[in-house]
């Protein structure tokens, strides 16, 4: 479970780190001012897989769990469930 953790916080980090350079990579690579060789080298450091969103999965930070995710507080239903009912999380009632 921690080896799945700590890659999703890697993949977090490394497309946090290149997002501004994916950025301009996207527009050199629409602009069509480059030449062939150039735009080749582009395509190349666009295409490599460090820095995609894709590659990030939401998943709960404390367990680990890929379902029945809460998005907003990046926990699963059933940590969501654990802290609201010890008074961490502010704002949250239970429903009867």
């Amino acid at each position: 479970m921690k080896v799945r953790l700590n890659r999703n916080i890697k993949r977090r980090d490394n497309f946090r780190k290149l997002e501004k350079e994916n950025l301009v990579l996207r527009l050199l690579s629409n602009n069509g001012i480059l030449s062939n060789r150039e735009s080749y080298h582009v395509e190349a450091l666009k295409n490599r897989g460090e820095g995609r969103i894709s590659t990030v999965r939401n998943i709960c930070l404390k367990t680990g769990r890929g379902r029945g995710l809460i998005r907003r507080y990046k926990s699963s239903r059933i940590v969501f469930k654990d802290r609201a009912l010890r008074g961490y999380l502010s704002g949250i009632r239970k429903r009867s």
